[in-house]
């Protein structure tokens, strides 16, 4: 039996997403690198030193929306270049910056993903991902059969992948604690914390091999170029 377990890319419980970034409105002006916050270029110092190799005057930064989770995410621009880039600063967290890198690389890897400039390795624990800024917009609902067979197929390749070596959290029920813990009180959800429980027990006891699935696919999730599709 195959299991497929609920990370995500670019999402709050991983992450990219895809998304790999949730990254596609510009909110703010277009700044320098020292016109941000300073906090944020001690952070992001190393990543864009490592992949921009000129004068940090030449480059702008404007920023993203980055969906419900409050990570700064940044459009990169280059003066002169038309390309662009996305930069995300990642959780002070290892374990959650390390599966947002581990996740965003399997998604290159596998055609699925904008390619990834920073960190260099799959393994790697940093502070800032750089990816591609992924062309595109979010399809209109009338445009659904033009990407329909693009989007079925791409689906099905995140399914069909595989992975090993990503760091695990804490199971299902114990990040449901955490959360609702917050609350005044949790009896009224104790019931379907206990058969949620039930479920992820029941899948544990059997082999499995572990891929991922998105948990929000909705079309604001979606950037759709004609020939490419990318799942944020």
């Amino acid at each position: 039996m195959r299991t497929i377990t609920p990370w995500i890319i670019f999402h709050p419980l991983v992450f990219i997403a895809l998304f790999m970034l949730g990254a596609s409105t510009a909110l703010a002006k277009t700044m320098r690198f020292e016109e941000l916050p300073k906090e944020i270029q001690e952070k992001i110092a190393p990543g864009i030193g490592s992949v921009f190799s000129m004068d940090k005057t030449d480059i702008r930064f404007s920023a993203l929306a980055g969906g419900l989770s409050g990570t700064p995410i940044y459009k990169v621009e280059i003066l002169g270049d038309d390309k662009a880039y996305v930069a995300r600063v990642l959780s002070n967290d290892p374990l959650s910056a390390r599966k947002i890198v581990y996740l965003s690389w399997l998604a290159t890897n596998n055609n699925f993903g904008p390619k990834v400039y920073y960190p260099k390795s799959q393994q790697a624990i940093a502070s800032l991902l750089i990816i591609d800024l992924a062309p595109g917009s979010s399809p209109k609902l009338d445009a659904f059969s033009s990407y329909q067979q693009q989007l079925a197929k791409t689906v099905r390749m995140l399914h069909n992948t595989t992975f090993d070596g990503l760091p695990r959290s804490n199971g299902l029920v114990t990040r449901i604690y955490f959360h609702l813990k917050k609350l005044p009180a949790i009896e009224p959800y104790i019931k379907d914390i206990l058969i949620v429980e039930k479920i992820e027990n029941t899948l544990l006891m059997h082999t499995k091999q572990y891929g991922f699935t998105h948990q929000d696919l909705n079309p604001g999730n979606i950037l759709y170029e004609r020939e490419k599709l990318y799942i944020i």
